[in-house]
């Protein structure tokens, strides 16, 4: 299973951009997507830029990765 979280793109460089997600600022690949601008969201997997999605979308990624870290923080505390 392959996992990709959604990204925020903030600067741009050639090839590569910084992406934020939650708060953290990667530096991602971005020669797998055409015309990338800064303010676009994409799916990153194993630091590149696989995927580019709306803003809804990435709103609802975010929201759902919470929710499974606060489930797996609280379910963590009582073990």
């Amino acid at each position: 299973m392959c996992l990709a979280i959604p990204g925020k793109i903030v600067t741009i460089d050639e090839v590569n951009a910084t992406a934020e997600t939650m708060g953290i600022s990667h530096i991602i690949n971005i020669q797998l997507i055409e015309e990338l601008i800064i303010g676009d969201y994409v799916l990153i997997h194993a630091g590149f830029a696989i995927e580019k999605i709306q803003k809804a979308y990435y709103t609802f990624l975010e929201e759902q990765y919470n929710e499974y870290l606060n489930f797996a923080e609280n379910h963590s505390r009582d073990q």
